[in-house]
């Protein structure tokens, strides 16, 4: 077990590093999360996409991988996130941690329409009435959960990418936040066209 998770490692070490490169170079090519009717248990180029394995999320089983293809390819693909729960959630194919980090790891994303990552809230909220369980007690509600970044942050720590993008970020809550007071509007935006 301990060569397989330090295999497993240095493999997403290696992964991570390309990724940077092809970043770095402006490659037309995109990394991108699994997403949840194009992800298998290797990695997927379509579209110049580079789609990363379900495999890659953390704490997602290898025979919860292998159940969610299985259903895909024998039932069609999934449509929305609640069809997906009750296809692999009503016989225990997957426990109601791997259902939430492939949550936060946005690969539901694309069949939700979901466009800022802090929207996957919505589908946290889901699974816990499905399992039955206090969204309150259970997933903590900080206000900082309102916030893209935490999202991202947590999408980061599951599949071990790096893609965040963070001027986007701070020009979204430029105007909200107002952090650079003594800077005109302009020249920040010069200054974050350089980041």
């Amino acid at each position: 077990a301990f060569q397989k998770a330090n295999d497993s490692s240095e493999r997403k070490e290696r992964m991570n590093q390309y990724f940077k490169e092809l970043q770095e170079q402006n490659s037309p090519i995109k990394v991108v999360a699994p997403e949840i009717n194009i992800a298998s248990n290797k990695t997927t180029f379509k579209d110049n996409n580079i789609y990363l394995p379900l495999n890659n999320i953390k704490y997602l089983s290898d025979n919860g991988v292998e159940e969610i293809i299985k259903e895909r390819h024998d039932n069609g693909d999934f449509y929305s996130f609640e069809e997906f729960l009750s296809r692999l959630g009503k016989e225990k194919k997957l426990d109601k941690r791997e259902f939430q980090n492939l949550i936060l790891s946005g690969v539901f994303d694309e069949i939700e329409g979901i466009e800022f990552p802090k929207d996957r809230k919505v589908l946290i909220q889901k699974l816990y009435k499905f399992f039955k369980k206090d969204y309150i007690r259970e997933f903590v509600t900080d206000k900082f959960q309102e916030n893209d970044l935490w999202w991202q942050l947590k999408q980061m720590e599951l599949i071990g990418i790096d893609s965040i993008d963070f001027r986007k970020l701070t020009n979204r809550y430029f105007e909200k936040y107002r952090f650079f007071t003594s800077y005109p509007k302009d020249e920040l935006e010069d200054q974050n066209a350089n980041f």
